[in-house]
């Protein structure tokens, strides 16, 4: 992999300017500094406390799919970030079911916005997804929550039919009893 960006995590960026329900850019600036360190050392992160690696994705993730500008606008600041912590964490040789369920989880709720934003990164993780599901080596959990990952992409992201998602509660439900 090529040299790795920051994806504009710096307090002082525009994005992180932006403001919800009249929040101080201060008050935005402090909320980010601690992602943007957790962000700069991810790699040590991820293999001194995964559990903390999986808090903060999802922590972004949150934060990306509930605050808004005061535009209404999406925090772009955090695109690439959830990007680069998503392809990580799929292209990761010891990720764990822990990790792709969170993964899975993540996409499920903010897929549709970050593709709206990016949506050739989103192509980009796909790709990934595509053939990190076809590995043989991988569980049948793993290949069953990033086939579902998929089918939601190829469903716009809108909510799967009962039965697709009966099929995969019941399908999760065997693989993990």
């Amino acid at each position: 992999m090529t040299g790795r960006r920051n994806g504009g995590m710096e307090a002082g960026s525009p994005g992180a300017r932006e403001r919800r329900d009249g929040a101080s850019p201060s008050v935005i600036s402090a909320s980010l500094n601690v992602p943007k360190k957790d962000f700069t050392m991810r790699e040590e992160l991820q293999q001194r406390d995964v559990e903390r690696w999986l808090g903060f994705i999802t922590f972004l993730c949150e934060v990306f799919g509930t605050m808004r500008s005061s535009t209404g606008e999406p925090f772009r600041v955090l695109v690439c970030p959830i990007y680069t912590c998503l392809r990580e964490l799929l292209q990761s040789q010891d990720v764990k079911e822990d990790a792709v369920l969170c993964c899975s989880m993540e996409l499920q709720s903010t897929g549709r916005l970050l593709e709206e934003q990016l949506p050739e990164m989103m192509t980009e993780l796909l790709a990934i997804t595509r053939d990190k599901m076809l590995c043989p080596s991988e569980s049948m959990l793993t290949r069953s929550l990033l086939l579902e990952v998929i089918e939601l992409h190829a469903n716009t992201w809108n909510p799967l039919t009962p039965t697709i998602t009966q099929y995969y509660n019941k399908t999760i439900q065997k693989l993990t009893a």
